[in-house]
């Protein structure tokens, strides 16, 4: 994702991604690529001023603050869950000029915790990139990919990627895209079965 922090009048811009951990950019600080941990973040939020302008941007949140009822859920998560609700509820991030974004294929994703009126959360549904959007997506992720230590490849063409790839959001072909590599090229049945997987995640339960 990326976050014009000219445009948005932000001061730093905090990444976390269940799978790798959280990336903090400050200007006001003069920090570059910090890594912070999920508790980090959290404490951030509840310290930070009232003249403080972050935006918190959580991705992968079913790998962090997943959907699920308190008791069944891994003790992790449940304390995350815990610590992101106590601080965004707090005096203190409410004075803020803050902002928090999840990220997610769908609501599904999030733990219900945080799309709640009382947190003055905001639903924005983004639709699915169309055949033309997904080309130019798949295009510049390969080359971006590609510098890689580990390289990137495609045993199918950027049309049929692109073709293929159709009900599938950017962040579902990202993932297709990391999981490639030199040695293990991206396939048709690979494609295949990322949109199997997502159907049985949506729509398993009917």
């Amino acid at each position: 994702i990326f976050l014009d922090k000219v445009a948005m009048d932000l001061e730093s811009v905090i990444i976390y991604d269940s799978d790798r951990g959280g990336i903090m950019q400050s200007e006001k600080k003069n920090i570059k690529d910090k890594r912070v941990s999920f508790t980090d973040m959290c404490n951030f939020m509840e310290s930070s001023t009232p003249d403080d302008k972050t935006a918190y941007v959580i991705k992968y949140p079913n790998g962090c603050i997943p959907n699920g009822e308190f008791g069944q859920m891994r003790v992790e998560y449940e304390n995350n869950c815990i610590k992101l609700h106590r601080a965004i509820t707090s005096n203190k991030f409410f004075r803020q000029k803050s902002l928090v974004v999840i990220i997610a294929e769908s609501t599904n994703d999030v733990n219900s915790m945080f799309l709640s009126s009382n947190i003055k959360s905001m639903n924005i549904n983004i639709p699915l990139p169309t055949f033309l959007e997904r080309r130019s997506f798949i295009g510049t992720s390969a080359a971006l990919a590609a510098n890689r230590p580990c390289g990137y490849k495609s045993d199918i063409s950027l049309d049929e990627f692109a073709r293929l790839t159709a009900g599938l959001t950017r962040l579902s072909i990202e993932d297709l895209i990391l999981q490639s590599s030199k040695t293990a090229p991206i396939t048709k049945q690979d494609v295949l079965n990322k949109k199997e997987e997502l159907i049985n995640r949506e729509y398993g339960r009917i």
